[in-house]
Parts: structure tokens; C-alpha cells; sequence
């Protein structure tokens, strides 16, 4: 690749004028942060700025805190990287309030140590005072005066007053607890009782027995939904989603398939809420401590399908709706439908109209529930293994013969709702059979979200592209082309040492490196039974490169490595999310096509390779099932793991937890509900200096240029990343970041790039740089992500997840 520079002929697509507010830049100490009430802490949050930095809001919203910003453009100095604002009065309690807080949920102080450090800050503050009164006593004596301070005012006992008045009301836990819920809104979390259990223990040589609670931790819906619905950032929400599905060529969200023709609900009010929930094991506490397992944690989250997909990565609006000790709704205890059923019965108030705290009368409906494969079957009533005759959850097809044969979806197969009546009746009434028929048709029990009015097991369970694809048979398929290239055939194209080296010495670039695939090892890639011990985001990546590191040295023609493209395709276009119609039919001939060629290269499939088949009528009825995927919802469960280990609290964890969650939300929610943008260094720049200074229009000929920005959760840096800026003759139009304007507002200074064309055998599009500059905005981009160029032989290259533009 040639990388000439920028020169003669230049292009733009538009003048850069300031059509929207300017950038709002505000300083470090106008931020916040949250969690809970309890124990200890160590500082793992980072601040949200570092020296130099400035926070960059390219689109026009509101957030809940007052803004230290003018409407004005912000002060910015090239030398410091200052930004000068607008100071705020504020009452000394509630400052101090946001300082415990801090504490709180920044650093994870225990309830003790904050005790110590406030004791500390009221010296510091009585300290401050008297000497700004030897200060003042000075600067009298200076000019002549005979007055001191002290005669007019006590000093000591102003300094002990203000103390006091300072820190009133935030000396206890409990007092700390009302605050925080007077000032930020923390919800109170409600205990729904499961059951209770005789617990024995002897203490100072006396046998005593106790009547212990168990319960699950429930946090209101209707107040999450109050408090959501009436932020201002919701109403951003809302308008991009109105303006995000006016284009029906796509099956990219909910409201495009057929499930959300057929729900009643949204057929009489189209703006009801779109509720998906999601359910997960969390193993708070490390696997090799005494109490893990049977502190394992049963997580709840909802969140809005009304939230574009985009806001929707952000983890502030994935709520928590209830923890319970796992082991209490599995196994020999309770059940799932015990938990459930509270949940249950909020989702029905809903679906016939409730009304909020704030007065508002809304409707919801309950879309998806999403989770793993074992805890989907647990939610729904399935069995919850795969050692089930039949262990699809959309088709009867039998385990020992047509699952793991089985290369396209049979109609004649897929379960129904009046088979589904027939089989719970047979199991619930079949005496000393019932589990002969629950093996022989997957079902354990008829699931009470089936109480629901549009909702039905057989139907609102979709598949997840992580756990079925990047942990299932994505996984295997890189195990199977590795095992054969490296131990099947004769003449090795390559030895496990050099694929390792190879995959160390990657050009990986800075949105890649933090995925890197860690060492591959002989008895993960030789025994079927283990996995390759990669993360999910790992996986993904390694599967995306492995061409351009293996391609050179594989005929192209060999069918173990075009059944491996293939499988690549078919995780392309299910990780993206603007697909349209006649994808989908492609994809279910892939899919056959590739199931096919694996039976014939490897034997049988495995389940996860079945519930393949699935996936093209899963899109038709949901649409992208990148709106049901959940990697983001996992990613909350590192919260928790934390606050557990620093603080090492393991007394009713569930409790614990639910409030700690609620203090942290209500804390992120009074900033806002989105990424928070923020941009690196950055300097003041002249237009007539400027080698892009004829393509763009700014006031006063001045701009503000930036080291990297992070919008939307997507962090750019120039001279590092290529955007996608359009399509031309079904390929994507890239375009190389040269420059990152974030005054007056935020645009990209681009080298255009020409698509020469897809290479197949590798996977990836040919870039070569030309010598045209561009100046494109954030919603210029046909995706709101980031690519990197690899070096493939002469040539640069790029590789991509999804599909981008035509191109399967």
C-alpha cells in the first residue's frame, strides 16, 4: 500500500458550520459516580478525565446535573489544555454529601474508613478556617488596623459550628442512606419472602437454632421506569428511534418483525414500552474460596428495546430488577417460577396500563427474555440440559438423530402451542411417568411467564449470537480447521510455535489489544471436550484475523478452509444489525450449506451448531438478534465481583447487592443515561494554517483539534482508525482519520480510501490510500465503529465483524 500524502484534489462533504450547540466542555470535578451502602473499598474507579482532558457532546441533550459550561464556545488554551467554566454555588451539606458519596462509590470506602476520613476532613476544615482568620488578622495588621477577627467573630467556635454543619446529617450509615435518597432518588429495594430455614449453630458453648429469611431482593419496576422514562436523555432516546426505523428495507429491530405485528399491545399503543429481560448466574465470589457455589447470585436485568441499540451498549441503562441465592430457585428448593412470579405479576399491571409514581399512565409489553442456554430452558420451563430427547426449545427434533444431522430448519418439526398444551398436561398428570415424558419432550414445566398476555415460551426466546456463535460453534469450528491444518495432515502448513508467534506479533491496534488471544495450547485444540480457554470478545477476534495470518499458506480450494470461511460469513451477518430481506434467505442457505460440509468433514453436530438452523426465522420474527445479545449484560456482572471481593462482604449478598446497585444507579443517572464523550489533549488551531482550512467553515476562523476522542463509547484516535463513511457498488466507502476536530463540533479530517474489492480467500477488503481529503461528521458514518488496516502481503487490509454495506 501506498501512503501518499495529502495533496492537490479535495473533497468534502460539507462545509463544517456550526448548525448544532457548541461542544460542551466541562472540568473534572463536574462528574459523579455510584454504588451503594456497606463495607470496604479499594480504588478501582478512574477518574473520568485525565490531565488535558475535555468533555466533548457532539449532539444537542440535557443531563440531570447543572452544566459547567456557558452556551457560549468553552476556553480552551493550547499550552495547558484548560477549560475555563462557569463556577457554581452550591450548600455545603450537599457538597459534602457528594464528597461521602464519592467515597462511596468511587473508592469503595467501607462504612469505618469513612468514618475516619470524615473525622480527618472536619480537622482539615477547622484547620482551613483558622488559618484564613491568621490570614485575615494579618492582612488587617498590614493596613494599620487594630481589629482582629476574633474580635468580631469566634473563631474557634465559628470553625467548630461550620463543622458541624458541614457534615450534619452524614455522621451514621443511616443518615448517609437518607441523604443519598433525599438528593439522588435511590430506590428502596423490596424482600419478597421464598420460604424460611431452621439454621443450628453453637456459640459460647450453647446449641442455639434461628429462623432464617429466604427471599428475593426486588427492585420496583415501576420506579425504575418513573425514573427512566422522566430523565431528560430518554427523550433523546426516544426521537432516534423514531427517526432510526422509518427505513422498513431493514430488519434491523424489533418493531420490523413479524413478533411485533402480532402483539396486541403494540397494535394499540405503538409506544409502549419494549421490555427484554435477562437472566444469568453470577459467581460473585472466586471459584476457589470456600463459600463459592453456594454464594452464587441469580441476576435479573431488564432494559427498553425503545433505547436505539447504539445507547443501548451503555451499562446505565441495563437496570437491575432482583438478586436471589441461585441455589434457592434451582434444584430442590423453590423453582424459578417462585422468583418469577413477582416479576410476573409487575409485567401484567403493565399490559393492562399502570400508572407511575409520577402520574404518568403507560403500557408495556414483555418482548424477549434473553440469557444463556441453560438459563433460558430454566425460565422457560425447559429442560435445562442438553441430555433431553428433545433439547431444542424450538423444534421437537430428537438429540441421537436429527440434531446432530439435521442441516436446515423443518417446519413439520417446530413445536406449537397446542403440542405445548398436550405435552405440560401429560406431564402434570402422568403419575410416577411424568419424568419419563418430561425427558421425552424437554419440558419440565409450563413457565408462569406464560401468564403473560403476549408473551409464550415457544416464542419469545431467542438465540444468543455469543453463547450459541462465539462460545459454541464458532469456537468449535476454529478448533476443527486447527486440528486438521495442525496434526491431520501430512505436509503442516504450519506448527502450533508459529502460530502463537504469529498471533504475539500481530499488528493489533489500540481498540484490538485489550482482546488479544491469549497462548494456544495443544491439549485445548486436540480435545474436543475442553474449550480453547478464550473469552468470548477473544474468540471473536482471533477468528476474525486467522485468515490473514493463514491465508498465504493454505490452498484456497482446500474445503476444510472454505467451510471455515463459511462459518465466518454466517457470523457476519448475524452480528449485524442492518440486514435486509434477502440476507436472510442467503443465510439459511449458508447455514445448510455449512452444516453440510461440516457432517461430512467432522461426523455429528452438536446442539449449538442445531440451533443454527434456527437463526434466519429467528431474525424474520425479532429482527437483528444483535438487539438480543448478551455480552453487555454480563459485562454488569463485573460490578458486583468487585464490590464483593473489595469489600468482602458475604452476609446476605443478594441485599447487599440490590442496594449497593440502586445507590450506584441513581449516582450515574444524575449525570446522565448515555456515554459520556470525552476527548485527549487538544489545541487551538487556526483555519488559514490548517492544511483542511478550505473545507470547513468555523467562527472566528478558529477551531479546537483533539489527541483522541471516545463518543458514544467508541474511542477514536488519528493516524489509527478508519471509519465507514458510505457504500459504492454494494462495497464500503472507508475513509482514514487524519484529524479530529471537537470545536466547534465534532467532525473528521479523512484520507479517502479506495475499496479495490473483497478478497474471499482471506476475508478482508483491499485499502489502498489515495490522495483526496474529506471532512465527515459522526452521523455521517454508515456504522458507528472503528476498523483497523493490517498488513496483508503488499497490501493493506481490513477485516470486519458484520457485514458492511452488500457484501454478505
Amino acid at each position: 500500500m501506498s501512503n501518499n500524502p495529502p495533496a492537490k484534489r479535495l473533497r468534502s462533504s460539507g462545509p463544517l458550520v456550526n448548525h448544532r450547540p457548541p461542544v460542551e466542555c466541562i472540568e473534572e470535578g463536574d462528574s459523579a459516580d455510584e454504588d451503594d451502602l456497606e463495607p470496604d473499598a479499594g480504588n478501582d474507579h478512574e477518574s473520568d478525565f485525565s490531565d488535558g482532558e475535555l468533555d466533548v457532546s457532539y449532539e444537542p441533550h440535557v443531563t440531570t446535573r447543572s452544566s459547567s459550561a456557558s452556551d457560549s464556545a468553552p476556553g480552551v488554551s493550547s499550552s495547558s489544555g484548560n477549560v475555563r467554566t462557569a463556577s457554581k454555588s452550591c450548600d455545603v451539606n450537599t457538597v459534602a454529601g457528594n464528597f461521602v458519596l464519592s467515597l462511596h462509590e468511587k473508592c469503595f470506602v467501607s462504612q469505618s474508613d469513612r468514618k475516619e476520613v470524615l473525622d480527618d476532613a472536619k480537622l482539615l476544615v477547622k484547620e482551613g478556617i483558622k488559618k484564613f482568620a491568621e490570614k485575615v488578622d494579618s492582612a488587617l495588621k498590614s493596613q494599620g488596623s487594630k481589629v482582629r477577627l476574633n474580635d468580631i467573630l469566634n473563631v474557634e467556635k465559628y470553625a467548630s459550628s461550620t463543622c458541624y454543619d458541614t457534615f450534619k446529617n452524614l455522621e451514621t450509615k443511616s443518615q448517609q442512606a437518607k441523604f443519598f435518597k433525599d438528593t439522588i432518588g435511590v430506590t428502596d429495594v423490596k424482600r419478597i419472602p421464598l420460604g424460611k430455614v431452621l439454621l443450628r449453630g453453637r456459640k459460647g458453648g450453647v446449641t442455639k437454632t434461628k429462623v432464617i429469611d429466604q427471599e428475593l431482593i426486588y427492585v420496583p419496576l415501576e420506579e425504575t421506569v418513573d425514573k427512566m422514562i422522566n430523565h431528560p436523555d430518554y427523550k433523546f432516546f426516544v426521537e432516534n428511534t423514531q427517526s432510526g426505523t422509518c427505513n422498513s428495507e431493514y430488519l434491523d429491530c424489533y418493531m420490523k418483525g413479524s413478533l411485533a405485528k402480532e402483539n396486541k399491545i403494540l397494535r394499540e399503543h405503538p409506544d409502549a414500552l419494549r421490555f427484554i429481560l435477562y437472566y444469568d448466574d453470577v459467581e460473585v465470589l472466586s471459584p476457589l474460596k470456600s463459600r463459592a457455589g453456594k454464594q452464587k447470585v441469580g441476576a435479573f436485568y431488564i432494559f427498553l428495546d425503545n433505547i436505539p441499540l447504539q445507547y443501548r451498549s451503555c451499562l446505565k441503562v441495563i437496570c437491575l430488577l432482583g438478586l436471589v441465592n441461585a441455589n434457592l430457585i434451582k434444584g430442590k428448593y423453590y423453582g424459578m417460577d417462585a422468583a418469577l412470579e413477582a416479576i410476573v405479576d409487575i409485567l401484567k399491571k403493565f399490559e393492562d396500563g399502570i400508572q407511575l409514581p409520577s402520574g404518568t399512565k403507560v403500557y408495556g409489553t414483555l418482548i424477549a427474555v434473553i440469557g444463556d442456554n441453560l438459563g433460558q430452558h430454566c425460565m422457560g420451563g425447559f429442560k435445562e440440559g442438553f441430555t433431553a430427547t428433545r433439547c431444542c426449545r424450538i423444534c421437537m427434533a430428537r438429540f441421537e438423530s436429527e440434531i446432530k444431522t439435521m442441516t436446515k430448519e423443518d417446519e413439520k418439526l417446530l413445536r406449537t402451542k397446542e403440542d405445548y398444551r398436550q405435552q405440560i398436561d401429560k406431564i402434570q398428570t402422568s403419575r410416577g411417568k411424568n419424568e419419563k415424558f418430561s425427558t421425552e419432550y424437554g419440558l419440565n414445566r409450563e413457565s408462569c411467564l406464560n401468564k403473560l398476555d403476549t408473551f409464550h415460551v415457544l416464542e419469545n426466546f431467542p438465540y444468543d449470537g455469543m453463547h450459541c456463535l462465539l462460545e459454541g460453534a464458532l469456537s468449535l469450528a476454529v478448533k476443527k480447521v486447527l486440528k486438521h491444518y495442525l496434526y491431520d495432515v501430512k505436509e503442516k502448513p504450519f506448527t502450533l510455535d508459529w502460530l502463537n508467534q504469529a498471533i504475539l506479533s500481530f499488528d493489533f491496534d489500540y481498540s484490538e489489544t485489550r482482546d488479544k488471544a491469549s497462548e494456544l495450547k495443544e491439549d485445548f485444540i486436540k480435545d474436543d471436550s475442553v474449550s480453547l480457554h478464550q473469552s468470548a470478545a477473544q474468540l471473536w477476534l482471533l477468528a476474525t484475523i486467522l485468515p490473514l495470518i493463514l491465508s498465504p499458506l493454505i490452498d484456497c480450494e482446500d474445503v476444510h478452509w472454505t467451510n471455515y470461511l463459511d462459518m465466518l460469513e454466517i457470523c457476519r451477518i448475524v452480528f449485524t444489525v442492518k440486514i435486509p430481506l434477502w440476507l436472510v434467505t442467503y443465510l439459511q442457505d449458508l447455514i445448510d450449506g455449512y452444516l453440510s460440509k461440516f457432517i461430512s468433514l467432522y461426523g455429528n453436530l452438536i446442539p449449538k451448531q442445531h440451533f443454527l438452523i434456527h437463526f434466519p426465522s429467528q431474525i424474520l420474527k425479532f429482527g437483528s438478534l444483535m438487539n438480543y445479545m448478551c455480552l453487555r449484560c454480563e459485562a454488569n456482572h463485573k460490578y458486583y465481583k468487585r464490590l464483593i471481593s473489595v469489600l468482602t462482604a458475604y452476609r446476605n449478598i443478594p441485599l447487599f447487592l440490590a442496594r449497593r446497585d440502586q445507590l450506584h444507579q441513581a449516582y450515574l443517572w444524575k449525570k446522565t443515561m448515555r456515554h459520556e464523550s470525552t476527548c485527549g489533549p487538544h489545541k487551538s488551531v487556526r483555519l488559514e494554517f490548517a492544511y483542511y482550512g478550505n473545507l470547513v467553515q468555523a467562527p472566528g476562523n478558529e477551531l479546537v483539534e483533539s489527541s483522541w476522542l471516545d463518543l458514544n463509547g467508541v474511542k477514536f484516535k488519528p493516524e489509527h482508525c478508519y471509519v465507514v463513511v458510505g457504500l459504492k457498488d454494494y462495497l464500503p466507502v472507508f475513509a482514514f482519520v487524519k484529524t479530529i476536530i471537537v470545536h466547534p463540533q465534532v467532525a473528521f479530517v479523512c484520507q479517502d480510501v479506495k475499496t479495490v474489492g473483497r478478497n474471499l480467500h482471506a476475508g478482508c477488503f483491499i485499502v489502498p490510500l489515495t490522495n483526496g481529503i474529506s471532512v465527515h461528521r459522526p452521523e455521517d458514518m454508515l456504522v458507528h465503529s472503528v476498523f483497523h488496516a493490517h498488513s496483508f502481503g503488499n497490501y493493506s487490509a481490513i477485516v470486519s465483524k458484520s457485514c458492511l454495506g452488500g457484501q454478505p
